[in-house]
């Protein structure tokens, strides 16, 4: 892979991580008000879950196509 590949490749991976996280701080700073109906709660508690394995997702594709050279 070209430099400059590599360099968008990361580039792209850190900014999707970064988005990601930003949101799942936002999930988590509802998660502790707790001013919201069950149902809601667990819908957040499941994007929270989903948000942590894109994250491990993102990053092992990121690995496997750095790794692959």
């Amino acid at each position: 892979m070209v430099l400059s590949e590599q360099i968008s490749a990361t580039m792209d991976v850190v900014g999707k991580i970064l988005l990601s996280y930003t949101v799942l701080k936002v999930h988590r700073r509802m998660l502790k008000e707790h001013k919201m109906d069950k149902a809601v709660y667990r819908e957040i508690k499941i994007e929270q879950l989903l948000g942590i394995i894109g994250i491990c997702l993102m990053v092992g594709a990121y690995l496997i196509k750095i790794l692959a050279e």
